[in-house]
């Protein structure tokens, strides 16, 4: 006798593993055969499967994982609505949105602050500009009023200075 799980069975005479198995269906049920065929085949072993078949395929349509035909995008009234939006991918969305304005602004702002710098050495530059020239103009009506003095450049210039430091 050979070592057996079932020590009754083998001696009331049974023979164990010399019985065929059972056939497989002709059409298996299989996810790789497709879920329609499987649909099919209940129609045809269950009675009222007719029934069963149509609520099973709209569920399945419903689910994207079947296409309807004709007849049932007429009966649908047009093709099936789109699913919504995920939540999480509408908030990501929301806050990039967000983000960005937030950017906008900032660099906005940044470009304000740059236009109202360059104005204010734009400013500078002609109160410099301003400056330079009443100081030539000074320079030339004074060298004009030494000719007419008959007083050499050097000491109108020194005398300038002076002047310019007692100023301060």
């Amino acid at each position: 006798m050979h070592q057996v799980a079932d020590v009754a069975a083998a001696r009331d005479g049974e023979v164990v593993g010399d019985q065929l198995a059972m056939a497989p269906p002709p059409h298996r049920l299989g996810a790789h055969h497709g879920q329609a065929q499987a649909i099919r085949l209940v129609e045809q072993i269950v009675d009222g499967g007719e029934e069963l078949y149509k609520r099973m395929r709209k569920m399945l349509i419903a689910k994207g994982v079947v296409e309807p035909d004709e007849q049932e995008l007429k009966e649908m009234g047009g093709p099936p609505a789109p699913p919504p939006p995920d939540p999480v991918q509408v908030a990501m969305v929301e806050r990039l949105k967000a983000q960005t304005a937030k950017d906008q602004a900032s660099t906005t702002k940044t470009q304000m602050e740059t236009v109202a710098t360059v104005h204010d050495g734009q400013s500078k530059n002609l109160e410099l500009q301003k400056m330079v020239e009443e100081i030539v103009g000074k320079q030339l009506e004074n060298l004009l009023a030494a000719r007419e003095l008959s007083m050499p450049p050097k000491e109108l210039m020194r005398m300038e200075r002076r002047a310019e430091s007692e100023a301060r």
